[in-house]
This record gives C-alpha cells, structure tokens and sequence, in this order.
C-alpha cells in the first residue's frame, strides 16, 4: 500500500488573457510614456530653456508621461495655454488673412527649497519641445479651445460609417442563440446561483461555429461572440451534478408535474395545496443538508486556531483502471482496479492518498470508511474502533463523525478528485502513483517568514514571524514526542487476493500493450491452470 502526501492549493487562474496585458494595449501605452524632451528654442525674449532648468523640465515630461490616456494629456496641456484677443495688428502685407485670436504658453514649476509654486512663460517651440509632442497636435488643442472652449476628445476608433458596425439586432442574435443552449444549475450549492452548467464537450469555439451555420450571412468575429458570452453570460462547461440526490429528484419530478396540471387547470385548489407542501419539504431538505456545510465550515476555523484540535474529511477516489489506454479493444476487457483513500486536513489543506490496487485488499468496512456508506462507515467495526481510539489508547479526547445528508456529500475530496486527470495512460500501479505527486503545487511545504531569531537562553528553539513587526512564534526543533505502544491488531489478509479467471485472462490480452508485463503475470487468479493468451 503506498502512502503519499500532497499539500494542495487549489489556485483558479482564467485562461483569458487581460485587456491590459494585450499587444495593442501595450504599444499604445508605451506611445503614451514615451515622450522626450527636445532641442533648445534659443529664445532671446522669453529665454525659455535659461528661466526653466533641466530639472524642471525633466519633472514636467515625466508627469505629462505618467498620465493615462491621450484625452487626459491633451486637458493638461490645454490648461497651460491661454486665449487671448489680438490687441495690434501689424500685418506685412495688405492681403494676408489676419489672426482672430493669441496664444500664450506657461508652465507650473514647483520650487522645493522655498516651498512655492510659480508660472513660467514660455514660448511655442519650447512648450512642444519640453513636453516632447509635435505642432500639429498643438494646433489641434488650440483649434478646440478656439471653437469649444476645452481640449478635445479622441475620437480614433469611435466613427460610426463602418461596414461591418456591431448593431444591436446582431447582438440580441448572439444573446438569442446562447441562451438557446440547455444548461443545469450546480446541484450542491444550497444558495441561489445564476451560473449555469453546459456540457462539457461543449467550448466557445463550437458554439461560435453553430452560430456562423445558422445565421450564415451575419459576418462576425469569434472576439465579439466570446466578449458577449464572457460579459452578458454566468455560463460554464462541464456538468458538476454527479451522483445527485434522489429526494431533490423526487421533489422536482413531482413539483413539475403538479405546475403542468395547474396550468391546464387553474381552478383546482387541491393541486396548490400539494404544491405548497413540497416547497416546504424541499426547503425543509435543503436547509437540513446545509447545516452539514454550515458545521464542515466550523470545524475547520476551529482546526486552524486551536492546536489540540483536528478536522477531516475522508472519502474513496473514484475506481482508476490498469491498465489505462485508449485503444479500441480496451473498452470491453475487464480491467484491474485501483483504490485510492483520500484523506483532507481541513486546517492546513494536506491531502493524504492511500493507494492499493484489488489484490491488496477490498473496500470494505474491514480495509476503511468514507462518506456515508453504510458497508464501510455505519457499522460496529467503526463504533467500536472509534471507542477502541478514545477510551483504550487515550489518542483522542472525544472524536465526532457528522454524516451528510444523502446526495448532498460534496467536500473537499471531491475537489482533489477534480484534479486527477482519469484518461492519463498508464501501465501499472507506480505511474498512477507519479500522476498523483504531479499534482503537487508545491512539492515542498514552505511557510512565509521575515525574520529568524535564535536566543541564548532558549535552546533548541527558533522564534520566527512573518512580518517585520509581528508577535514572535517559536517551533521546537527537537521531536519530543513520545513513542506510542501500538497493541497487536490480527493480519487480516495473509497473502494477495485472488481475481477472477476471465479478469486475468483480459489482462493478459491488454498487457502487450504495456511497459510492464511482469507485473500481470504475477497477479493470483482462482484458478491454478489458465491458458496463455498471445
């Protein structure tokens, strides 16, 4: 039987890669920020780039870099400029088209040694030159200011002229078609939930081809159907309603029925009595499994604050097969099974796995216990070992077993048993072993720490803390522990349990196509003679 420990951090991360991080959106910002300072103006009159100093200037370009869109760098350079009139007219020609209106330039320089805050006057060169921007998108801001009287908005990419414009009818399409889609709601959950379940051969891309087969003559890109289904949409893949409960079955079957007579016969009043008493028996249902939850939640905030104090779940893993291929003739030969006993520490979310394969032992009450199954937990070889740890060993102070409600057992084994990919090939008992400590998001537990102390006085213990001015905990480095007396417990299988013949002969025909034959070859069948299979 092997044993092994998985520290599980169960992290969701989303496959959709975020506006911010794409290509377009990162040039656009570095266009944004990249921004230098320019040549000189040498100007005689205002003496720009003399009155303004190079520090001051570097200040001025990181700011005007550091703001976020274009629309906010124009509004700060339209508040440095000012309207005026013409107040004389000086033209060199007769004919020339005179100027309705002046322009002055100043910049806000901060001086830190005397505290204060001043206006520079600078002039039209050096206003382009220190913010690093070109005349013509100067003139633009001085246009707007012209005719609106405020900087102007960026309007690239917002015309309304264009060929394919994503209207509203073609929207209420995409809206119309997924939702035609039949999803289930999650089974466990007691609360109210939006999010629907689709099947999980189902994905984005086949729906968005389902859509282009039917409304063939609507052009689309799969971006704007993924967007509606992401943004409009609570949807999922993957039924997550497995082994359901059979009185919510019961409750809906019957509640439908009673609401399909009501709506062919409205006057009836016996049919709304019926209708109301199994509202209230569902409810009464759901509120009963939920205390379940409400209790598993308590346990392990208890587990994490009081050391003396431990919460577990336990549960069998679904039966994985050996071997594990995906040719064709594997489908109707009996297989090998493998066990798997999870055991998840609420407290610190380690997973224990004791693995076996059927020629080790059975699942019975006998090998160990799970959720609640009467064959393997609600029996007196548990009440009485439970009695046997508490009483007789002195191992625990008092133990509590809280069974589900049935069908509505969904704990954290179950989430371990998500992560175990059951279509992994496999060969013999060691590679589903390998498959299980890939899991490991962390092969080695860690903990977070900021400072180390070791005193003088305190021998064989470190203090440690994982913030720079938290309380100081200590952990001994010496195992004090003592040994316990283990009591002799009878062998309760004294050599590898036999398979039937017709099982050994399939797996003689399946190991050919394994690493491993010998270990087949090896496994004890019933019967003493068997024919050899090539």
């Amino acid at each position: 039987m092997a044993i092994l420990e998985i520290p599980i951090e169960m992290l969701k991360k989303s496959k959709k890669r975020k506006s911010k991080e794409r290509l377009r959106e990162i040039i656009k910002k570095q266009r944004l920020s990249s921004h230098k300072i320019g040549l000189g103006c040498n100007c005689i009159r205002l003496k720009c780039f003399h009155n303004v100093k190079e520090e001051d200037r570097k200040v001025l370009t990181r700011y005007f870099n550091s703001l976020s869109s274009k629309d906010a760098q124009d509004s700060y350079l339209a508040s440095l400029i000012t309207l005026n009139n013409v107040s004389r007219r000086r033209p060199r020609n007769i004919n020339s088209k005179g100027y309705n209106s002046s322009y002055t330039y100043r910049l806000f320089i901060t001086n830190h040694e005397i505290f204060a805050s001043s206006f520079v006057y600078v002039c039209f060169s050096a206003f382009i030159s220190i913010f690093g921007i070109k005349k013509g998108r100067l003139e633009t801001i001085k246009r707007s200011l012209l005719t609106t009287g405020h900087s102007p908005h960026d309007k690239r990419g917002k015309h309304k002229n264009q060929y394919n414009n994503f209207t509203p009818q073609l929207k209420n399409k995409i809206c119309d078609h997924i939702s035609s889609f039949r999803g289930r709601e999650f089974h466990y959950s007691q609360k109210k939930t939006r999010r629907l379940y689709l099947p999980q051969e189902l994905n984005i891309t086949k729906m968005y081809d389902l859509f282009k087969i039917k409304y063939a003559n609507d052009k689309l890109s799969y971006e704007s159907y993924r967007n509606i289904f992401n943004t409009s949409f609570n949807i999922s893949f993957g039924y997550p309603r497995t082994d359901t409960c059979s009185k919510c079955d019961e409750f809906k079957i019957k509640i439908d029925a009673i609401k399909i007579e009501l709506s062919l016969n409205s006057e009836c009043t016996k049919p709304e009595q019926q209708l109301h008493e199994l509202e209230l028996l569902k409810k009464q249902h759901h509120k009963d499994a939920e205390t379940f939850y409400v209790r598993k939640r308590n346990a392990r905030f208890k587990a994490q604050r009081e050391y003396k104090f431990e919460a577990i779940a336990f549960d069998f893993q679904k039966n994985l097969n050996l071997p594990n291929q995906s040719t064709n003739g594997f489908y109707y030969k009996r297989k090998l099974a493998f066990y798997s006993f999870n055991i998840h520490v609420l407290s610190s979310n380690k997973v224990y796995l004791y693995c076996y394969d059927e020629t080790i032992a059975k699942k019975g009450a006998d090998e160990l216990f799970c959720d609640s199954c009467g064959g393997q937990n609600k029996n007196y070889r548990l009440i009485h070992f439970m009695d046997f740890l508490v009483h007789e060993k002195k191992r625990f102070d008092y133990i509590k077993v809280t069974f589900p409600e049935r069908g509505h057992s969904f704990m954290e084994c179950d989430k371990d048993m998500g992560l175990i990919n059951c279509k992994t090939p496999t060969s013999d008992p060691s590679d589903w072993i390998k498959t299980f400590k890939m899991l490991n998001n962390c092969p080695i537990p860690t903990r977070s720490l900021r400072q180390i102390c070791f005193r003088g006085d305190s021998s064989g213990i470190v203090f440690h803390r994982d913030s720079w001015n938290g309380l100081l905990l200590k952990t001994n480095l010496k195992n004090n522990r003592k040994n316990t007396i283990n009591s002799e417990i009878p062998i309760l299988y004294n050599a590898k349990l036999c398979i039937s013949v017709a099982k050994y002969r399939d797996l003689q025909v399946l190991k050919r196509f394994t690493l491993n034959a010998q270990f087949y070859d090896s496994l004890p069948y019933n019967q003493e003679v068997i024919e050899t299979f090539h």
